[in-house]
């Protein structure tokens, strides 16, 4: 079986093209829930922002990942002191990162609501 492809291309029964394939493939057929599970039980898709909340976290991201990678660094590898550590955290916050918090919580919600 050609096991990098997509497996929705590939006819599986030719992989068992041999004189034990038949029960490989009633195993395959005894295993196949596709009838009878209607997904009850699958998980939801993961939370996800509409168009607004998108553009909004865009909006606000470009700058604090820019302060974030020319700072994070620094203090890593010590050339700034971790005392400065708080300020440095909120100075994200007050660049919109609490936006951003508030934002994805709102898209948390509506996830739990649906």
């Amino acid at each position: 079986a050609n096991t990098m492809s997509d497996g929705g291309l590939i006819d599986n029964s030719r992989n068992y093209a041999v004189a034990e394939g038949e029960a490989l493939m009633e195993m395959k057929r005894v295993w196949d829930i596709s009838s009878y599970y209607d997904g009850e039980y699958d998980w939801r898709n993961g939370i996800q922002l509409n168009d607004a909340q998108t553009g909004e976290v865009n909006n606000l991201s470009g700058d604090i990942n820019t302060y974030y990678a020319e700072n994070y660094s620094q203090f890593l590898v010590g050339d700034k002191p971790l005392s400065e550590w708080d300020t440095f955290i909120q100075n994200m916050m007050d660049m919109g990162l609490a936006q951003i918090y508030e934002v994805y919580d709102e898209a948390y919600q509506t996830y739990l609501s649906a």
